[in-house]
């Protein structure tokens, strides 16, 4: 049993072979396309079949029906019994994205000399993307190479230099951007491993750091964690301060942040701590530790229930 693919390429197949005989529209002789599809037609057939989009796959298939005498005539296949275009007949009218796609294929075509200017090569010792204002894709090449690390755009040169990384490479290769001489030499030169980011890591002053890139329900989490403060100082700046404690490793592992084994350890040994006091509230070590953690803690909400405990017994008042 053919596969949908298989249909489609019959159907792309068709399509061609229609273009081929096609004159424009210009005499109604049942070779060609007619007025409303000529155009259409010509642009899909004019690229490879593994550059159709979906779209362009189920608007040839509903035409094609429209042209199945003479897609058999040229090709030998019914288009009436394929699947693929049954279905897309079923739908009830032109899929115009698939119209657009191919206008979209139309501009490529004639903006081809745009895109042979796309280059990287080398300035000033780093890799520098070259493209034209006229390129056909232009917003995503600029979208994407505002992501490569250490991206600058030098206005002199009217490029994008970037360090030296495989982000780097892997973009070049999906956007098919020719690489110089240079640039491949560069690329192949050993690199210095790649430092590891902690969004979570340990202070000198003994509190915890947490960094991400904004995200409101990250923000709004980060508030309810112990002692939080933003950007204290002597911290760095758009960072968030908090006290070590389980409710830190909690965060992380709910947002998947990276935490660092010196932070990991603080908030482990200050948990234990805590825990201690619990038990152990009534020796002198169990309670500097109880009260230590708290001296950290600035909403009243935070206090554990061990030293709530304790007020009560010191002030019985409070119970009234």
């Amino acid at each position: 049993m053919p596969t949908t693919d298989t249909e489609y390429r019959q159907v792309y197949e068709g399509i061609v072979a229609v273009a081929s005989h096609c004159d424009g529209a210009q005499t109604l002789d049942g070779v060609g396309f007619s007025g409303q599809d000529t155009l259409y037609g010509r642009r899909v057939a004019s690229v490879p079949f593994d550059q159709w989009t979906d779209a362009v796959k189920t608007e040839s298939a509903r035409i094609a029906l429209k042209y199945k005498v003479q897609i058999e005539r040229y090709t030998g296949v019914d288009m009436a019994a394929l699947s693929v275009v049954q279905e897309a007949n079923n739908l009830g009218g032109s899929i115009r994205q698939g119209r657009d796609d191919a206008r979209t294929f139309e501009r490529r075509v004639k903006k081809a000399s745009k895109i042979d200017q796309r280059r990287l090569d080398v300035l000033d010792g780093r890799l520098a993307f070259h493209w034209v204002t006229g390129d056909p894709d232009f917003g995503e090449l600029l979208q994407g190479v505002q992501k490569l690390p250490g991206r600058f755009y030098n206005r002199d040169h009217k490029c994008n230099q970037v360090s030296v990384s495989q982000e780097a490479e892997d973009f070049a290769l999906l956007w098919d951007i020719r690489v110089t001489e240079a640039a491949e030499a560069l690329l192949r030169q050993p690199r210095a491993p790649k430092q590891e980011v902690f969004n979570v890591w340990l202070h000198k002053s003994g509190r915890i750091v947490v960094e991400f890139p904004y995200d409101r329900e990250m923000v709004e989490a980060v508030r309810n964690l112990p002692g939080r403060d933003y950007q204290p100082p002597g911290f760095p700046s758009k960072c968030n301060a908090v006290n070590a404690c389980q409710a830190v490793l909690d965060f992380a592992d709910r947002f998947n942040l990276n935490v660092h084994p010196d932070a990991q350890a603080a908030c482990e040994t200050a948990q234990k701590a805590l825990d201690a006091s619990v038990t152990d509230a009534g020796t002198t070590a169990g309670l500097e530790a109880l009260m230590e953690h708290v001296s950290r803690i600035r909403r009243p909400e935070d206090l554990p229930e061990v030293f709530e405990t304790m007020l009560r017994q010191a002030y019985p008042e409070l119970e009234a």
